[in-house]
């Protein structure tokens, strides 16, 4: 019979002296690449905006900003993701646009004031659009919006643009209503410079129709633009979050 033990490196003395040596270069590499804590500096925190660092991450991404189409390595952004790319982008630049401005305005008494007065101005704005538009004073309420003002609304779905067009889609679509009633109950504004500004409203209204009440409750996502020193509505998309007979509502939705 053959002996078929296999013979362990402590059997070869040439072997022994070769597994020593290696694992003596294998320990020397570690100990260089090692570098005492005592030594060692922490990174510095940096304080960057919201706009820089998405900048930063489309760019360790391999992103164009303008032109977005491909990512690491080359391989295709789908549509949809490439939109949320752009959209989130815009927003930290909006976002750092506002904050910027705001911190401008608390500087001193008099811009602050400013401020203030621009607030109550808009609100008022709010406020006359829903009482011009239950009393049907349709244009009253062109003179609300912007010379190339937009109106627009996903239920049903329409988009409106310009003053005179304005005036006539609400003097057409209120027609088969008896009485309106809108109410506004607050509103939250965000300034971006001393003639922009934008703001989301929320309110109820009910539209009375013959022989029934319509109840809704209602949403604004507004745009607004000051012009010659008054505050218009460069925008106005309006979201319907229920809409029922008073009835229903009564009895629970």
């Amino acid at each position: 019979m053959h002996d078929l033990r296999v013979a362990s490196p402590a059997s070869h003395p040439s072997q022994t002296a070769s597994f020593a040596s290696n694992r003596s270069l294998v320990t020397n590499s570690r100990r260089s690449s090692c570098v005492p804590v005592a030594n060692a500096r922490r990174p510095r925190k940096l304080a960057i905006s919201d706009g820089v660092a998405s900048q930063m991450l489309w760019n360790a991404a391999g992103i164009s900003h303008d032109h977005p189409v491909s990512g690491p390595g080359g391989r295709p952004i789908r549509r949809r993701h490439r939109r949320w790319a752009e959209r989130a982008h815009r927003r930290h630049d909006a976002q750092d646009q506002r904050r910027q401005y705001a911190a401008k305005m608390t500087d001193s008494l008099e811009a602050r004031v400013h401020l203030l007065e621009a607030r109550f101005a808009i609100n008022d704005l709010v406020v006359h659009y829903g009482v011009l538009v239950d009393d049907w004073q349709w244009d009253a309420v062109g003179d609300l919006f912007t010379e190339d003002g937009v109106f627009s609304s996903p239920n049903p779905i329409r988009r409106t643009v310009g003053r005179m067009a304005i005036v006539e889609d609400f003097r057409v679509r209120h027609q088969p209503y008896v009485a309106t009633w809108h109410d506004p109950h607050g509103i939250a504004v965000d300034f971006v410079d001393d003639e922009h500004a934008r703001g989301t409203v929320i309110g109820y209204a009910e539209l009375g129709e013959p022989g029934c009440t319509i109840t809704t409750s209602v949403r604004y996502h507004d745009d607004y633009r000051r012009e010659n020193g008054r505050w218009r509505f460069a925008s106005r998309h309006v979201l319907s979050l229920y809409c029922m007979p008073m009835p229903d509502l009564v009895a629970g939705g």
